[in-house]
């Protein structure tokens, strides 16, 4: 069982998984995205360095959701 706390803004929740997670699969996820209200335009950060889709999460490793910023068009 892997144990893993994916924070957004203030809110957290903690999900339990049978097998290891990867960020992809955080991020895709609709039951975390519905819970913690984040869209697509998001970066998944463990230790504040954003983390590539295939990266596996660590047992009891805390990610942190941020929004990404928007580049204006020049």
């Amino acid at each position: 069982m892997q144990k893993v706390t994916i924070r957004y803004g203030v809110d957290s929740i903690n999900k339990t998984f049978e097998i290891p997670v990867t960020i992809g699969q955080l991020r895709n996820n609709q039951e975390i995205r519905a819970a913690l209200g984040y869209g697509d335009n998001v970066k998944l950060l463990i230790n504040g360095v954003e983390m590539p889709d295939n990266a596996v999460v660590p047992n009891d490793g805390t990610v942190v959701v941020e929004t990404r910023c928007n580049a204006k068009a020049s």
